[in-house]
């Protein structure tokens, strides 16, 4: 009898010990993944940057290329077969990226997003699930960014407020830098203000 019961416990040991083994496993995969997909990400920035910097025109002559407010597309230029609408520059941080165009997937650059009916302005959207402008953090109120369209026409902005949840109130903002917190996912809206 006890010998029946050393079994059955052995038995449950085993299958707690595989178990353990496959949450393990699966754990590596994930974070693993992930780190994949950043560094994927990542290469694909540097990437298209490198060549949208090599072909952007240096300046335009006197052309304000303004976003359009009826709605209308602004220019694209196309680079390793991404419509690209410009560079994105954070100079604080010595950090650039490329930004695709809205009809894009934004799965590995940073995209145009729609705005909500009636809202101005300009919204990046990270790409993925945050990782690109993870590096922006709430004490970066006052500093530069910068926005060189495919014309090489510049628009520098200073971030006026970094803030938390999706129901966040950005009115007023000419630019807006959405994200997402890395550890809880809560979106993070980067509000910046034409300088």
């Amino acid at each position: 009898m006890c010998d029946g019961r050393a079994d059955s416990g052995r038995t449950i040991v085993r299958l707690l010990l595989c178990a353990g083994v496959g949450l393990i496993l699966l754990a590596a995969f994930l974070f693993g993944n992930h780190f994949f997909q950043k560094y994927q990400t990542a290469e694909e920035c540097r990437a298209i940057l490198e060549e949208l910097v090599r072909i952007l025109p240096v300046q335009a002559e006197a052309v304000s290329a303004e976003m359009h407010e009826d709605g209308e597309d602004p220019a694209v230029l196309e680079v390793r077969g991404v419509s690209c609408v410009g560079i994105l520059e954070a100079p604080f941080l010595e950090r650039s990226w490329p930004v695709a165009g809205r009809f894009e997937d934004g799965a590995h650059i940073p995209s145009l997003a729609e705005q909500e009916e009636g809202a101005s302005g300009i919204l990046i959207e990270d790409a993925g699930k945050g990782s690109v402008f993870d590096c922006f953090t709430p004490g970066d109120e006052g500093e530069t960014v910068r926005f060189t369209d495919v014309y090489g026409y510049v628009r520098t902005y200073v971030i006026a407020d970094v803030l938390e949840g999706e129901e966040t109130n950005t009115d007023g903002s000419e630019l807006i830098i959405r994200t997402r917190d890395p550890l809880n996912g809560e979106v993070i809206h980067i509000c910046c203000r034409q300088e």
